[in-house]
């Protein structure tokens, strides 16, 4: 039962890495712009182990999108790698209930203490760095992560979730579903 599973999450991957790939996308150049996407990712599609992965989002609509300036890895980003694991939270301490994230999901360093809400817009036609990921994964967590290891070469999708009106997304705000629209973008990190 475990095997059928795994075999699913792996299929369900492959064909979001696939379907990514047909929008066609080249090599080591800034994203493809489809023709009526509002906000894509606008990055590089293979990375150096190490290299410093800025994670750029470009604005194509003629509406303000916002997202969390100071912790964008906690409200707006989340990070993947092919594996398919379900990892556990990353607490530094014992909890009484163990919480697991999304298949292949991993939280990075910036991703963890999220106390800050600051939000900015991305201006019409404008492309923002919104993070840059230093290519660490966090497993160990006590209000800030402790400990982080690097990732390995492979395969990587980062989704994103923009809103096109403020105080949507953040804590203990209300989602509004059709104000966010939510962007993927897969990545290669090669060997050094």
């Amino acid at each position: 039962m475990r095997e059928r599973r795994e075999m699913r999450m792996r299929l369900t991957w492959m064909i979001g890495i696939l379907t990514l790939l047909a929008v066609g996308c080249a090599s080591g150049e800034p994203s493809p712009q489809p023709p009526n996407a509002d906000i894509v990712f606008d990055m590089k599609e293979e990375y150096r182990l190490g290299e410093p992965v800025e994670i750029a989002v470009r604005n194509h609509s003629d509406l303000d999108y916002y997202y969390q300036f100071q912790y964008p890895a906690c409200y707006n980003l989340q990070f993947f790698d092919d594996s398919q694991e379900s990892r556990p939270y990353p607490n530094a301490e014992p909890v009484l209930k163990q919480r697991y994230l999304s298949p292949g999901r991993f939280i990075v360093p910036r991703g963890t203490h999220c106390d800050t809400i600051w939000e900015k817009s991305i201006d019409p036609g404008r492309s923002v760095v919104v993070f840059t990921w230093d290519q660490q994964m966090c497993i160990k967590d006590r209000f800030g992560c402790i400990e982080s290891v690097p990732v390995q070469p492979g395969e990587y999708l980062i989704q994103g979730e923009f809103s096109s009106a403020a105080r949507v997304i953040g804590p203990g705000w209300d989602r509004k579903p059709d104000m966010i629209t939510t962007i993927s973008w897969s990545l290669t990190i090669q060997p050094p």
